[in-house]
């Protein structure tokens, strides 16, 4: 609001040309007491929306003709706004979706654009404590959205109060009071699914609760608008029920039998005429009937030259009421009309009435008009000398309950704590409420039994255990000796408060299906060799609050790696080994072979790890164990490859830790030895270094590449990138040498022929190092075979390839009948120049004959 608080303060804003647009990522925040008027145009939210406004300065979405709410731009009163005025609001899909609200806000004479007042596309938003009337189709559309939809007032909508449509539509509908929508209260399309417990229906054309899917909707605890007890109308469950009516696959019982709201309704029509409530009967005192405009409700009417005139009696003039009156012109002439109570005091001043469809609207009625319990009501035809006549086609005269909204008694969970499948002690229910409540009226004793009543008497124990959340929204009654309950019984909230005083409303069914979501609680490391450090033998045990699924963590697998995943993807081993306690509450996980975890990562359990009825777990713990010490280097080892007795292209220095590295700050192709593996003297390994790791990530081997300037008595220091997996940079420094020390490897072994080969007299394998060889040692050249008879590998020649004598050719080998089989080749005994002996290649070749 600009400039609030002051005489010239600015609350109305009109919008129009189109989508006003809130981007993903973006916010927009929407002050109380704002008015929004829109003219050809609408919110399309695909970041986040939050409209809060208060009970005394709600937040208006409303029609740029509305002049009942903020500044009229147009200065036109007897203009009224209608249906389909503009687009809507519409919420899509976004990271923030959750986030989007609508609290006390009123949102009317929408519906142009997605067919309603609130349309949510799979956005998960909550529309509470507001008001949605009077749209051109639907108040709310729910497609693919399962929306929170509770404690607000969804009325005069032309067709539904709220449609929910598709399979992962699953909405919470609760607490709201829908009526007098023109087709249906709720439309349950398209293999949705709501639940839509504790609501107040009444006065819905065609039915309280429409359902054309096979799913079974739950619309329990709610008044279906009668005013003798007996329900909504279903054609064979209850052929008897006065109220809206129900269709096929709604289960309605139990439902309210007290009147909630007390309401009378009357239409004109000459053929069936409809005066019903709780009220007093709507009594026409002067007008004439007339089904001139159609034969439907709200076109049927009540017509005079002058005025009809409308009474009741009976009223309570302690409490307030309101007239929702459907107006239409079914004629050609413009026609004004104003209405007042008897004394001609005013009700809404002088209106044009609208044409091509009835529309709905509300006016408060002030008590000094019904003060000895009588209203009469007058409908003045305005310009009677240029149109035929003033008429009415329906009114609802309604009880006008305080907006303030009551704390509501959401719902009930239920935690089978030992999953046993069965209701036992130590299990719990979870009550939920909308706000925070007094704990001090469930404190201990027989409390929950008396504040919490179930129906029938059954009691939690006989001493009743309770277990309050930090909001105060919710408390947990833990099943204890002496219960007996049975699940499936109603329970109402009796003397239960808020925190002001405000009484709790609303009832729910005590559930059987266990939905609460166990916790993961405590984590414990056991250091098995005492060293302070996470190191293979030990072992981390977690911890639950419940009974746990236990098919998913195995032992001998890899699962504790991926659901019980540390955060950055190290793990406990190549293989995890796992051990469940008996009771299913905890688990214990080895910590074995190629484990990678450092000790303070934190876990957050991934969502197949469930308890006993499949909840998933919540909660996060850090692993414990982190090691402290720092890692040094333990050598630095030269690979002369040439064998030329200093630093040439191509040589090798491999650097060795006293433990697993990181192996991130040194990377192959890249200069990051240069930068990591400081060489003093500011020396280089070369321009782009090559590098790489042996597989347990404790020593890294550095070629000597062009552009290199170290020869090979420099000191190499690390940076503090170069750390150990916990972190730890190395604390020392290490020396190269120019002493080979390096056994000297096997590249490849080749055949002169290709596989599968037939018998020959000229077979011969060739052996390439990756170094300069001693030509006075031969190596040791064996090839096997699966057949009856082995070949014998006759002496050969060295080769040079790319160093002297890196290369070794064998004599012709003879391969003939009953060698046939799998061939296998084997090196072994060759030394480099310096006399190293060669790393033993077994079965590095193989061959069919």
């Amino acid at each position: 609001i600009w400039d609030a608080g002051m005489p010239d303060a600015i609350d109305t804003y009109i919008v129009s040309g189109g989508w006003m647009t809130v981007p993903a990522q973006n916010v927009l925040t929407i002050d109380p007491g704002i008015v929004l008027k829109f003219q050809g145009a609408g919110i399309r939210v695909d970041g986040r929306m939050i409209a809060q406004g208060q009970d005394v300065a709600p937040i208006y979405f409303t029609s740029y003709r509305d002049a009942t709410a903020g500044a009229d731009p147009d200065g036109n009163a007897s203009e009224v706004a209608r249906p389909n005025d503009w687009y809507g609001l519409s919420f899509y899909n976004s990271v923030f979706e959750s986030e989007n609200l609508l609290d006390r806000t009123v949102i009317r004479f929408g519906g142009s654009q997605n067919t309603a007042n609130v349309y949510i596309n799979n956005a998960d938003i909550t529309v509470k404590n507001s008001e949605i009337s009077q749209s051109n189709s639907h108040g709310i559309y729910a497609f693919n959205a399962s929306p929170s939809i509770t404690g607000n007032r969804i009325w005069g909508n032309n067709n539904d109060g709220v449609l929910t449509d598709q399979a992962s539509a699953s909405p919470l509908i609760s607490f709201n009071e829908i009526s007098t929508n023109g087709r249906y209260g709720v439309y349950v399309y398209r293999s949705s699914s709501p639940t839509l417990s504790n609501n107040h229906f009444y006065r819905n054309r065609s039915y309280g609760v429409f359902n054309n899917t096979g799913n079974v909707v739950d619309a329990t605890n709610s008044w279906w608008g009668d005013a003798d007890a007996s329900g909504p109308y279903h054609p064979t469950t209850n052929l008897t029920g006065t109220g809206d009516r129900v269709a096929d696959n709604v289960t309605y019982a139990p439902f309210l039998v007290e009147v909630q709201v007390d309401y009378g309704y009357r239409n004109f029509s000459t053929t069936t005429p409809d005066t019903v409530g709780s009220l007093n009967p709507l009594v026409l005192d002067q007008g004439t009937l007339s089904d001139e405009w159609g034969v439907a409700a709200n076109r049927s009417m009540a017509w005079d030259d002058n005025l009809v005139e409308i009474s009741t009696t009976g009223l309570d003039p302690a409490k307030r009421y309101k007239l929702r009156v459907s107006y239409f012109n079914g004629d050609p002439a413009a026609v004004f009309q104003s209405l007042t109570d008897g004394n001609d005091s005013p009700i809404h001043a002088s209106l044009l009435m609208p044409t091509g469809t009835p529309v709905q609207y509300e006016f408060p009625i002030p008590q000094s008009y019904f003060s000895d319990g009588n209203l009469t009501l007058r409908s003045v035809h305005d310009n009677p000398a240029t149109s035929i006549r003033g008429a009415i086609t329906e009114l609802w005269l309604i009880e006008d309950i305080e907006a303030v909204t009551p704390p509501l008694f959401s719902a009930i969970d239920y935690n089978d704590v030992d999953g046993s499948g069965n209701l036992s002690e130590g299990d719990f229910y979870r009550f939920r409420f909308s706000e925070p409540l007094d704990s001090a009226l469930i404190a201990g004793g027989t409390d929950a039994n008396d504040k919490l009543a179930v129906a029938g008497g059954a009691i939690y124990g006989t001493i009743n255990t309770v277990v309050w959340s930090a909001d105060l929204k919710s408390v947990d009654v833990f099943l204890t000796t002496g219960f007996n309950v049975t699940g499936g019984e109603n329970v109402t909230p009796t003397g239960l408060t808020d925190t002001l005083g405000n009484a709790v409303i609303g009832i729910q069914s005590l559930p059987l299906t266990d939905n609460i979501s166990p916790r993961f609680i405590n984590l414990t490391w056991q250091d098995t060799d005492a060293d302070e450090a996470v190191s293979i033998g030990d072992s981390y045990s977690f911890f639950f609050d419940e009974t746990m699924d236990a098919s998913v963590l195995v032992d001998g697998t890899t699962a504790a790696n991926a659901h019980l995943r540390p955060q950055g993807g190290t793990r406990y081993g190549i293989s995890n080994s796992i051990t469940w306690a008996g009771d299913g509450r905890s688990v214990t996980v080895g910590i074995s072979a190629g484990y990678t975890v450092v000790g303070d990562e934190l876990v957050i359990p991934g969502s197949f790890i469930t308890d006993a009825a499949g909840n998933p777990v919540t909660g996060s713990q850090n692993l414990l164990g982190k090691d402290s010490e720092a890692p040094t280097f333990t050598a630095a080892a030269f690979d002369d490859v040439d064998g030329s007795g200093s630093v040439t292209l191509g040589d090798r220095y491999r650097i060795s830790f006293s433990e697993p590295m990181r192996i991130s700050a040194l990377s192959t192709q890249t200069t990051e030895a240069n930068i990591n593996l400081i060489l003093s003297g500011g020396k280089r390994w070369g321009n782009v270094n090559q590098v790489s790791w042996n597989d347990d990530d404790s020593e890294v081997t550095i070629e000597i590449t062009s552009g290199f300037s170290l020869v090979g008595n420099e000191t190499v220091s690390a940076s503090n990138l170069v750390a150990d997996l916990a972190g730890n940079p190395v604390s020392n420094t290490v020396n190269l040498t120019l002493t080979d020390t390096i056994a000297p490897e096997v590249v490849s072994m080749v055949s002169n022929y290709i596989s599968p080969t037939s018998s020959t007299n000229t077979y011969q394998l060739t052996v390439q190092f990756n170094s300069r060889m001693n030509p006075a040692v031969l190596p040791q050249v064996t090839l096997s075979s699966t057949g009856a008879q082995q070949p014998v590998v006759s002496a050969g020649e060295w080769l040079t390839t790319f160093y002297p004598n890196d290369t070794y050719a064998t004599g012709d080998i003879v391969l003939a009948q009953g060698m046939d089989g799998q061939l296998s080749g084997s090196v072994s005994g060759a030394e480099d120049w310096a006399g190293n002996v060669m790393t033993a290649a077994p079965d590095i070749f193989s061959a069919e004959l």
